[in-house]
């Protein structure tokens, strides 16, 4: 077996599936084609990306969690294509994403409704117009999402103390 996933072909596999998914639905959502070429790119990119996140988070890679490649793919499909193309065509790549990334969830039998999938976007934009201080990011989409699918859905009530969300 090999020391970590990056000595093995998995993680790129698992990231070109979800490239090629995440591209499928646009095309077949919106009619949005996107080439082989900027496919590539995007995988290449996230690899890049992943493992620099291990890097700088220490995180052990004993599976492929795919928030964290969804959204990072989807982010990257985005800004690559933000100036290039009309907003119809990133704003679909967007909307793609976040779907995506709910119907994960759903596969684990939780969801997030759809005012806050419609928030999610219009906070994402803002990262790309000039707002970020009213944005989310690549990472912060992730984590809404793989927050969600670890949350147990039998607790409805619960309390925080600030010791729960201070630095260890």
């Amino acid at each position: 077996m090999p020391k970590s996933l990056f000595e093995s072909d998995q993680p790129k596999y698992n990231i070109i599936n979800i490239t090629n998914y995440l591209c499928e639905l646009t095309r077949n959502q919106y009619g949005i084609l996107i080439s082989q070429q900027l496919r590539k790119d995007i995988v290449d990119d996230v690899l890049k990306h992943y493992k620099l996140h291990v890097e700088t988070y220490s995180v052990p890679v004993n599976g492929i969690d795919p928030y964290k490649f969804i959204s990072w793919i989807g982010l990257n499909l985005y800004d690559r294509t933000l100036n290039e193309y009309p907003e119809k065509i990133s704003d679909g790549i967007l909307k793609s994403t976040i779907i995506v990334m709910n119907r994960t969830l759903v596969e684990e039998g939780r969801l997030l409704p759809k005012y806050y999938l419609r928030k999610l976007f219009d906070m994402v934009k803002n990262d790309y117009s000039g707002k970020e201080h009213l944005g989310l990011g690549k990472n912060g989409l992730y984590l809404v999402f793989r927050s969600a699918s670890l949350c147990q859905l039998e607790e409805t009530k619960y309390t925080i103390d600030s010791k729960d969300i201070e630095n260890k």
